[in-house]
């Protein structure tokens, strides 16, 4: 096997176990930090931190997971549509909550 297909393997299967983990951790303790995508993020960068590779090095392996990820999020717009009404009336929380996380970012 060539060494790029080693690595799309190896960063898609990072990737996905992350998220299975934390994912499993997330329905057995429903506690909202313990949010699986913000857990699969942290798992992988402390692992490419500790492993020291780049960002760079992993989306070379990990791009299909992108190619994937940007199509769902353009479907999960429909759902969030439907609930304009809720969000029209919740803009001034929605406008604080944005405007904490943009500045503790």
């Amino acid at each position: 096997m060539s060494l790029v297909v080693i690595e799309v393997i190896t960063y898609l299967s990072l990737s996905i176990i992350a998220f299975g983990v934390c994912f499993a951790i997330q329905q057995k303790y429903p506690i909202t930090w313990l949010n699986p995508l913000l857990m699969t993020v942290v798992i992988v960068v402390l692992i490419l931190l500790s492993l020291d590779v780049s960002y760079a090095e992993y989306m070379e392996g990990a791009q299909y997971i992108n190619y994937l990820l940007e199509p769902a999020v353009v479907v999960l717009g429909y759902p969030l549509y439907k609930q304009m009404p809720l969000l029209r009336s919740q803009w001034r929380k929605i406008l604080l909550i944005c405007l904490v996380a943009s500045f503790s970012a």
